[in-house]
């Protein structure tokens, strides 16, 4: 069985409603972080990075400047070289099932952050990796042998979303076992 799964979807809403429901129902036996918009009157002006443990770090934002930018957002370097690779490795040593969103350009242009997801990739721990599109992550995920691939779409979201929960709770239980009390 597959230790790794990839879940692509091209809705923000979407993946973002399916990465909430992970984390509401399994988050302490996660590890990791995933992505927040910022929005101000229903304007959006940046993104923050969210842990499990509740941490929070600004991403990236149109209100602030950095030498590193995607499109129009300043890029907060510290929030993929520090932040997100501390809690991808906080996951390994707590023996906890990593949960990466959004895995896309703005982390993998970071060599830092690569490495730190070579080793969960490495890793027999169990991983599940967001990303809005299979052509921003590339094929390297795909290729991988103990890779699982879900794509997230309106149509069978339901089906999609029953096997995202069953695949992680598989994870947590052969990860963290019944004295856990899963």
């Amino acid at each position: 069985m597959e230790n790794k799964m990839a879940v692509f979807s091209n809705s923000f809403k979407l993946k973002s409603r399916a990465v909430k429901s992970l984390v509401s129902g399994y988050g302490h036996f996660l590890g990791g972080f995933y992505t927040r918009e910022l929005r101000e009157k229903n304007k959006l002006y940046g993104y923050e990075l969210v842990s499990l443990s509740g941490r929070t770090e600004r991403l990236a934002g149109k209100d602030f400047v950095s030498a590193e930018c995607f499109n129009k957002y300043a890029v907060n370097k510290k929030a993929v070289e520090e932040f997100a690779v501390e809690e991808i490795r906080a996951a390994a040593e707590k023996n906890r099932v990593l949960l990466v969103d959004e895995l896309g350009p703005i982390f993998l242009r970071s060599e830092v952050f690569r490495n730190a997801l070579l080793e969960a990739l490495a890793s027999e721990k169990g991983a599940v990796f967001f990303s809005r599109s299979s052509v921003e992550v590339g094929s390297t995920l795909l290729k991988l042998d103990d890779m699982r691939v879900l794509k997230l779409e309106e149509t069978g979201y339901s089906a999609s979303m029953r096997e995202l929960e069953e695949w992680v709770y598989s994870k947590i239980k052969g990860q963290r076992g019944k004295k856990e009390g899963i």
